[in-house]
């Protein structure tokens, strides 16, 4: 019977020591989450993160350092890496160790998983990526008419309001069935000139030639478009723009036509500090 115990007493303490070493002992976790961008630009978003302390080991290998909230420091390696199905789009592995006893009783506030779910957040989000909303949509209004004049850039907003006036008229004259979407571009010729394109949209088939000056224009209908809700300073319109831009290029995403900004029917210009709320659109393949 004592040599009965001693041996139930020797596997006992044998179990409790491995289960100490077990649960003490630091074993490889990883974990997975992707990007909608390529293995390039993911990279290239992740080291703008200010807020990690990166070390690169090789080209989209990466050390990183993080701290839990008792300041500890945990090592992760990253990797990141192109998916096989689709090279347009990349995978990233955050790779660290931790004890046993994390797998059993594992926490949310782990710093890496805390980690992972922030830049999974960061890299879904156009908002914080581009710093707008932006999204996919389609051309719905096909038929233009449009006008283009190269103007003094000190001049260029009350002569985008003539411009509108004056295509308006003439839809109301020919009965053309302008539903109140204008839309514009501008392009900068240089420190004193401007060139502005406008349109009006209109649903009622041309039966006349047109006037010198205004041309009509088609966009194929249900053709890919992104958008981005714009809202500041009219004079700050070409920060939209070149967040489309960027986006364009990340999503290797091939321009269709100019960019263009809506004007809603409400609203006129009458200072490039004026505050507005539009919407820019770009036409893509």
């Amino acid at each position: 019977m004592k040599r009965k115990n001693i041996l139930t007493l020797t596997i006992i303490l044998a179990t409790v020591l491995v289960l100490i070493v077990l649960l003490t002992k630091n074993f490889q976790s990883e974990i997975t989450i992707n990007s909608p961008v390529s293995a390039d630009k993911t990279a290239q978003h992740i080291l703008q993160d200010s807020s990690l302390t990166i070390k690169e080991l090789n080209p989209y290998t990466y050390l990183l350092r993080i701290r839990n909230r008792n300041q500890q420091e945990q090592l992760v390696r990253l990797l990141i890496q192109p998916k096989i199905q689709k090279p347009s789009t990349s995978q990233l592995r955050f790779q660290y160790f931790k004890k046993g006893i994390q797998f059993i009783l594992p926490s949310k506030n782990d710093p890496v998983n805390l980690l992972a779910e922030r830049m999974n957040s960061y890299l879904i989000n156009t908002e914080l990526l581009y710093g707008y909303k932006i999204e996919r949509t389609t051309v719905q209004d096909t038929t233009y008419l449009f006008k283009t004049i190269l103007v003094p850039t000190d001049s260029l907003l009350s002569k985008m309001n003539l411009v509108y006036d004056s295509l308006i008229q003439y839809a109301a004259e020919k009965k053309l069935s302008y539903r109140g979407v204008r839309i514009f571009n501008i392009y900068r010729m240089d420190s004193n000139y401007s060139q502005l394109n406008a349109s009006i949209s209109i649903h009622t088939p041309l039966t006349e030639t047109l006037p010198t000056g205004i041309e009509f224009k088609q966009m194929p209908y249900k053709k890919n478009l992104l958008v981005a809700a714009f809202k500041g300073r009219f004079n700050q319109l070409n920060l939209a723009f070149e967040a489309l831009e960027r986006y364009k290029t990340d999503y290797d995403l091939v321009n269709m036509a100019i960019p263009y900004a809506e004007l809603p029917v409400d609203v006129t210009i009458q200072s490039d500090n004026q505050e507005v709320e539009l919407r820019v659109y770009y036409p893509y393949f």
